[in-house]
């Protein structure tokens, strides 16, 4: 097939490399940046603190410090989605996940079962969903957000592509579908790989080929590819 990669470089141009070497052709068009923004952990009650993260890269304005220095060990609790945030979080300091999902919805399921030991820590995005937050509301849990990074759009991501000849495009987060219904420029939609669920809901059933990966992990995806 003929394929769109949209998601923000580095990882685009290495998910590229990975269709080409299963017999697709691959072009890169990232709909995305990631731009980590200036910011710091409020210290004080970090030991009563659950912090919780949907995204590794909530993470990179922290990524340049000193593991000491960043004061992650000092947090209670540690909640987030995927094993690359979970990954990300630890390399940092922070404890084992007690609570981890598979993608945001699997995460608001288990935190309706879950009660944290302290008030939360919300490490998000300047551009996110609001199911996270709304779950915690519903819970009645005390939380607080702190916008660690940005994911500005590309004002033209298609511009050196031939959108006709495209067949199919991948989506991995509900922020790129939003950006791809509104930036893409062709006449017929290709058809539309999601990673989840919840990314194929922010496509606001415009093209009408969606194809949802069982569970959101990236073999589950490209296994869509073979069928």
């Amino acid at each position: 097939m003929r394929l769109l990669v949209t998601r923000p470089e580095p990882a685009a141009s290495a998910l590229a490399r990975r269709l080409i070497g299963l017999g697709h052709e691959a072009y890169v068009a990232p709909l995305t940046r990631i731009e980590p923004l200036e910011v710091s952990l409020p210290l004080p009650h970090l030991a009563e603190t659950t912090l919780l993260a949907s995204s590794a890269n909530a993470f990179l304005p922290f990524q340049r410090i000193d593991i000491d220095q960043t004061h992650f060990h000092q947090v209670a609790e540690f909640w987030c989605v995927g094993a690359k945030t979970a990954e990300a979080g630890c390399k940092l300091g922070l404890p084992t996940p007690t609570v981890l999902g598979t993608d945001a919805l699997n995460l608001v399921h288990q935190i309706t079962q879950t009660s944290p030991r302290a008030r939360v820590l919300y490490m998000a995005g300047l551009q996110r969903s609001p199911l996270l937050e709304d779950a915690l509301k519903s819970r009645g849990i005390e939380f607080s957000v702190l916008e660690t990074y940005d994911a500005p759009a590309i004002e033209q991501p298609f511009k050196d592509i031939k959108t006709d000849a495209v067949e199919g495009v991948l989506l991995m987060s509900p922020r790129a579908a939003e950006v791809f219904i509104q930036r893409w420029p062709g006449k017929n939609w290709p058809t539309v790989f999601c990673l989840s669920k919840q990314i194929a809901d922010s496509l606001a059933n415009k093209p009408k080929d969606v194809r949802i990966a069982r569970t959101p992990d990236m073999e589950r995806l490209l296994s869509l590819l073979e069928d």
